[in-house]
């Protein structure tokens, strides 16, 4: 049951906190660098930083040696400008979003009032259909009750042409003798302006016979 490290890594590599100690110095890239070997090569004092505005370079400094770095990628400063140039345009549009909204908010009240008034009319324009209906119904009844009228007088019209035999209502003037031989019964009526009699078959007035 003895295993080798790779058997032991392979069933778990996780120290867990504890320290693998007794360590020799490495000497192939891939083995595992000891404490004394690490503090041997690193120099961690860092004695110097600069930046150079000119080529945008910031240089740092560790011990003997230093290196640089190119922060020209870094400036953004046409984005900033532009981000400023959207910030101030979304500013304006926000302002104008919000007249839009307030304008809208007038607009859904006011709509709101012409559907209740629309269904008002709708529903009175229903009882008027309605009530137009009935009177269509109506109208046509009368209209072919004054057909059959028409008819009707039209037909007395053509009995009455008929009877009379012309189209005249001037010879049709009676004189007293036809009217009294058409019927002489005045039904209680008075005769009236009667001139004085003078002969003895005239019709007396009140005044002679008084």
């Amino acid at each position: 049951e003895i295993q080798n490290i790779e058997e032991v890594l392979t069933d778990g590599n996780d120290a867990n906190g504890l320290v693998l100690t007794g360590l020799g110095a490495p000497t192939a890239a891939s083995d595992a660098a000891t404490k004394a070997y690490v503090d041997s090569v690193a120099d961690d004092d860092i004695t110097g930083v600069s930046f150079d505005g000119g080529t945008n370079e910031v240089t740092v400094s560790e011990g003997g040696t230093s290196f640089s770095a190119d922060l020209s990628s870094l400036d953004d400063s046409a984005g900033v400008a532009a981000n400023a140039a959207d910030i101030a345009n979304n500013t304006t549009a926000i302002g104008n979003n919000v007249t839009d909204i307030s304008n809208n908010a007038t607009n859904i009240s006011n709509n709101t009032t012409a559907i209740g008034n629309n269904a008002s009319d709708i529903s009175n324009n229903a009882s008027n259909i309605t009530t137009n209906t009935t009177n269509i119904s109506n109208n046509a009844g009368a209209i072919a009750t004054n057909t059959t009228d028409i008819a009707a007088n039209a037909t007395n019209l053509a009995n009455h042409i008929s009877a009379d035999g012309d189209l005249s209502d001037t010879n049709e003037i009676q004189n007293i003798e036809e009217v009294l031989t058409d019927g002489n019964d005045a039904n209680g009526l008075v005769l009236t302006g009667l001139g004085a009699p003078t002969a003895a078959s005239d019709a007396a007035t009140k005044a002679y016979v008084d």
